[in-house]
């Protein structure tokens, strides 16, 4: 996943099996929605080990600072908030935090095009 990201991105392991990837000084929308699309393409191959085929289910959770919130912390909430969401819709799904229904409804537009391209 690091062959994905810029130099100045960060991803680590935050737990079990949950990653955390920052990205610094998000240039724009666009360059998030590259990045969502390659971790979603990540997910769809296989890979083997020991002669056996295995297959990786994401879930993907995402808030952005300012916007969702001003601290690590809370942005980390918003974040894992996101994913639940994201979890309880189905496998390799796409969530936003947003505490506003009208722009959740159309990020959900977005992801669904992510998900379905």
């Amino acid at each position: 996943m690091t062959d994905i990201l810029r130099k100045e991105d960060t991803i680590c392991r935050f737990g079990g099996d949950e990653f955390v990837i920052l990205v610094e000084e998000l240039e724009s929308f666009a360059y998030l929605e590259k990045i969502l699309a390659k971790v979603r393409n990540i997910s769809t191959k296989p890979f083997n080990i020991e002669g056996i085929d295995h297959t990786v289910a994401m879930s993907i959770g995402t808030a952005i600072y300012p916007n969702d919130a001003n601290s690590a912390e809370d942005l980390l909430k918003c974040a894992d908030e996101a994913m639940y969401r994201a979890k309880h819709s189905g496998k390799n799904q796409i969530a936003f935090f947003q505490s506003n229904p009208l722009i959740y409804a159309n990020n959900r537009a977005f992801v669904n095009s992510l998900i379905h391209t």
